[in-house]
């Protein structure tokens, strides 16, 4: 029988590995990770905590964009999703052979608050 508990530790630890190893060498993983927002607020907080963490050199390279939900209005996380790749098409043209990583963030967080 499995031991769920050392799986996931096991798991975690080469996980860990590879986050480091990753910042060590500056590999690039992503050609682009976008995080959405659902207001300029939350976009300009976001943008200050990845400079912020770029500095420290704790994110691996890439090309980090944020995109806001337009006029402020949510469209929630499809909405946003079709707004990235519009967004992307627009400013760098062909994404067929790009590496996009997306993080819906443009919630509030209220199910969950302490994230």
């Amino acid at each position: 029988m499995i031991n769920l508990d050392e799986y996931f530790e096991k798991i975690t630890k080469t996980m860990w590995y590879s986050y480091e190893n990753i910042l060590k060498n500056n590999i690039k993983t992503w050609d682009y990770i976008v995080l959405t927002s659902s207001n300029k607020k939350q976009a300009k907080l976001y943008k200050t905590i990845i400079n912020d963490k770029l500095k420290k050199r704790q994110l691996p390279k890439s090309k980090y964009i944020i995109i806001e939900d337009k006029k402020g209005k949510r469209i929630g996380s499809g909405g946003a999703t079709l707004n990235v790749f519009k967004e992307l098409n627009k400013k760098y043209g062909n994404l067929k052979d790009k590496k996009i990583l997306i993080i819906n963030s443009g919630g509030d967080s209220k199910r969950v608050p302490k994230y």
